[in-house]
């Protein structure tokens, strides 16, 4: 069956930039073949590759199916151990290339509809439509130009959080190596710290062990004619090497000591680099350039804001163009003029607010393009200043785990030198554990014999059991069956006695006790320790003489302790431990005894507590059976005495039941009344409730309900409940004529309040009306100096031209009003007046150019003159009208 091969892409990113690249692959390609593609694309050798992927380090020879790749949720990253090395270079800056979008090309003089017409308002609106249009694809072209800046300050950040993922894969692959050294640093040390101790243990007690093995004398049986202490046990020819030894080793041991503390230094340092290292984040350059991107968002929402109103405003001209080009009759041209009048303003916005306002955004995301470039440089500097760093301290870790195998061979050969050492301080624990144990195998031969006597009682005690079973089965049946038939059946046979016979061991141990240890191997043997096992000895053999297989039990586990503590001595090599631990173990073992013998105190005074309860127990007993004698001669004459004391009791006490019960029946008539107290107090405070309650509607219905409590409650006597009943009915009454009153009343008050509210209406209408007279005559006055668009202007009719002429204080100022104004004006009129007043839209200014030219106005050549053209003032009755009509 074929397998499925598994393929796709997976993504390398590269640490020291953020660049990502797609590699498409399936499972079995090498990695090799990952490493050339990226050095393609990268730029970076294959030398100089170091891929890493959850962890584990990519090699080359290897398929990618080994790391389960290709993978969508396994990312690799790409580090350049170039880069690692002291005297690399660093990155280059950042290089950003952006595609420039220009700005379009200013409108052309071309033909444009409407520039043939007579009417100069007309002939402008065309311009407005051009000027609007190029104002939108500037925008336009700007909006694209910020949209491009913004989306590659968001790839630059992309990157920067890749760089922050690649640096926290490199910090988790240095703290597992750390993690390891670190580990081994501190077992190594605490052998060191051990070994150390040991030595200067052996080399400062040198001398007091040889003069303690001088001091100590041997065992009787012991003795021989060249040995006679302890330190006949040292042969005298490695005690003199061991003395050149050891004044050897003292500087050696100097010289050592002064390594393992430069190491240690060494390693201090390592460690504040590593600390360091591990606190130094990049999280700050990151947020600063994220905060700074999702500040500038406002500025595309505001851009599309302002695209939007320019597009409104071209609809706007190109609607005004169509209504101008379909209605050319003077009856229908005043909305052209309306719409003309508009469209200064909106193109001031453009020029004044808009423009500039896109111009600020291009120039505002420029600059965050910079700022992110510049943090994103900064980012570079930073992941190549910490791959500097890792690289060093590989380095460090990688020259101190080299060190270790040094270190611990200079240790192995130091213990060695120490051998001879050892064996001297060792001498006197061992001889003083070899004591312990000839009473500790003592006095396991003395338990070993006990036990065998406690199983050989109780051997016995089973055998009686026994025999008496088999005699008692015998002169049962003996009576049915013969015995010579009971014999042949083999019924008369019993169990033999049981004889315990252990053959005699250990008869070659010294004939010594645990009194004798202290004696024959003192306790300065074994280091600095006072111990109190004398005392101890004394309390077991003192206090425990009754109880002889306890004592013996004792006796061996104070000297197997003994054993142990000396074996652990020389182990130890006189670790200051070994004091403490002795100290608290011969502590507890006096508290051990010192509880037993409270405790057998106790069960001594309970005991004759006991004793002396029995005895009272039996004096007392003593005693009841005198007076039992005494009493019975007399038993007749209490008998009847008990008779007549009998009947006058029995009378007494029915004489005291009568007098009881009449109490009883008294008492259950008063609890009756009480209660019937107690239940109408309760009905009271609930008709005081209802009657202080502020609802009035509901009073009738709560006063129902309480009659309705009161019937169910007190049964046959219900006068009470009637009243309350009755009272509900007459309140009901009163309250639907209270209710029937106030309705009238509320109709009466509703009427005269429309008709107040029909009245203060027509006033605030006629107060309006006046407003607006007086609004207008303030704010729209007539202008005679230079005329402006949007003021009001009047003009007068020059009879020899047939022209309107605005009146003004400038005398060198000729404004004229236009044919299409005059017809507007006076279309709705039957004869020209003699003056006419409207509202500026327009003003075209002209020349005299030649005399041959027109000049309806006859004016000399060289001289200017203006084509007013206006609309009619707004109708205030119109406002009226609409200010007048209610509203809903």
């Amino acid at each position: 069956m074929n397998s499925t091969v598994r393929s796709g892409r997976f993504v390398v990113h590269v640490a020291e930039n953020g660049h990502s690249f797609e590699c498409d692959c399936d499972e079995n390609n090498l990695v090799h073949d990952v490493q050339r593609f990226l050095e393609s694309v990268s730029g970076t050798n294959v030398n100089d590759q170091l891929l890493l992927c959850l962890n584990m380090k990519l090699e080359s020879r290897k398929p990618l199916s080994i790391y389960k790749l290709p993978s969508d949720d396994r990312e690799v990253f790409l580090y350049n151990k170039s880069r690692m090395r002291i005297n690399s270079q660093p990155p280059s800056p950042e290089s950003i290339e952006i595609v420039e979008i220009p700005n379009p090309t200013p409108p052309s003089s071309s033909s444009y509809p409407l520039e043939d017409n007579p009417d100069p308002a007309l002939r402008a609106i065309p311009s407005y439509d051009i000027i609007f249009r190029y104002n939108y694809q500037l925008g336009h072209a700007i909006y694209n130009r910020i949209v491009t800046k913004l989306k590659k300050c968001e790839k630059l950040l992309g990157e920067q959080k890749v760089q922050e993922r690649a640096m926290e894969i490199a910090r988790d692959n240095l703290d597992h190596l750390y993690g390891t050294i670190h580990q081994n640093y501190t077992d190594f040390m605490k052998c060191y710290c051990r070994q150390d101790r040991k030595h200067s243990n052996l080399m400062m007690n040198f001398g007091k062990n040889i003069e303690k093995l001088r001091y100590c004398r041997l065992h009787p049986a012991l003795q021989t004619t060249d040995r006679n202490c302890l330190f006949d046990l040292v042969k005298e020819d490695n005690l003199q090497l061991q003395k050149i030894v050891a004044n050897e080793y003292r500087d050696s041991y100097k010289q050592f000591e002064k390594k393992i503390s430069e190491f240690e230094q060494d390693f201090d340092e390592l460690k504040m680099i590593v600390e360091e290292l591990f606190s130094s984040k990049a999280s700050s350059i990151i947020i600063d350039s994220e905060r700074a991107i999702n500040d500038h968002y406002g500025y595309i929402h505001e851009h599309k804001s302002i695209m939007k109103s320019i597009s409104k405003d071209v609809k706007i001209v190109k609607k005004i163009i169509d209504d101008c080009l379909s209605n050319q009759s003077p009856s229908s041209i005043r909305r052209p003029y309306d719409a003309v009048s508009s469209l200064g303003p909106i193109y001031d916005i453009q020029d004044q607010n808009y423009l500039p306002k896109l111009e600020n955004c291009d120039s505002t995301i420029s600059k965050l393009l910079n700022f992110c470039k510049e943090k994103k440089n900064d980012m570079n500097i930073f992941i190549y200043n910490y791959m500097q760093k890792i690289a060093y301290v590989q380095y460090a870790m990688k020259n101190i785990r080299c060190r270790f195998s040094v270190f611990i061979e200079a240790m192995k050969h130091q213990n060695d030198q120490f051998h001879f050492l050892r064996i001297i301080h060792g001498i006197g624990p061992s001889y003083r554990a070899c004591f312990a144990e000839i009473v500790r195998r003592k006095c396991s031969f003395k338990l070993h014999m006990g036990n065998a006597g406690l199983l050989a009682e109780k051997l016995d005690t089973n055998r009686e059991i026994e025999v008496r079973k088999r005699k008692k089965f015998l002169r049962w049946h003996s009576l049915y069956i013969p015995q010579d038939v009971l014999a042949m059946m083999g019924l008369f046979d019993n169990p033999n006695l049981c004889q315990v016979d252990i053959a005699p061991y250990d008869c070659n141990l010294l004939d010594i006790d645990i009194s004798d240890l202290d004696g024959l191997a003192p306790e300065y043997l074994v280091g600095n320790w006072k111990g109190s096992f004398n005392e101890i000895n004394e309390t077991i053999c003192s206090e425990t003489s009754n109880i002889e297989v306890e004592n013996v039990k004792l006796k061996a586990d104070l000297a197997s302790a003994i054993a142990r503590i000396c074996t652990l001595n020389i182990e130890m090599l006189g670790d200051s431990k070994i004091g403490s631990a002795m100290k608290e173990a011969a502590e507890k073992n006096s508290e051990a005894l010192r509880l037993k013998d409270e405790y057998g105190k106790k069960l001594g005074s309970l005991l004759k507590d006991k004793q002396m309860e029995c005895d009272s127990y039996e004096k007392k007993i003593i005693e009841l059976e005198q007076r039992l004698y005494e009493v019975s001669s007399n038993k007749v004459v209490l008998c009847l005495s008990n008779e007549m004391s009998g009947n006058n009791i029995a009378l007494a006490e029915i004489k005291e039941v009568n007098r009881s019960q009449k109490l009883l029946e008294d008492s259950y008539t008063n609890c009756a009344h009480l209660e019937n107290r107690v239940k109408k107090r309760t009905l009271f405070e609930i008709f005081r409730m209802v009657i202080s309650s502020g609802e009035i509607d509901e009073f009738p219905e709560s006063l129902r309900v309480l009659s309705n409590s009161l019937a169910n409650s007190i049964g046959d006597d219900d006068e009470l409940g009637e009243c309350i009943k009755l009272l509900a009915d007459k309140v009901g009454l009163l309250s639907n004529y209270h209710n029937e009153e106030l309705i009238e009343k509320y109709a009466k008050v509703k009427e005269q309040l429309e008709k107040e509210l029909d009245e203060n209406k027509e006033l605030a209408s006629t107060l309006h009306r006046k407003h607006q007279l007086e609004k207008q005559a303030n704010n729209e006055k007539i202008s005679f100096g230079h005329l402006k668009v949007q003021e009001i202007a009047a003009f007068v009719l020059n009879s020899p031209t047939g022209h309107y002429e605005a009146i003004n204080n400038c005398r060198c100022c000729n404004y004229y009003l236009s044919d299409e104004s005059v017809s507007l004006l006076t279309n709705h009129l039957q004869n020209r007046p003699s003056y006419l007043i409207g509202q500026i839209v327009h003003i075209e200014q002209q020349t005299v150019k030649t005399v041959l030219s027109s000049n309806p106005y006859d004016l000399p050549v060289g001289c200017e003159y203006f084509i007013i053209t206006v609309e009619m003032l707004p109708d205030i009755s119109d406002d009226d009208d609409r200010s007048s009509t209610p509203t809903s």
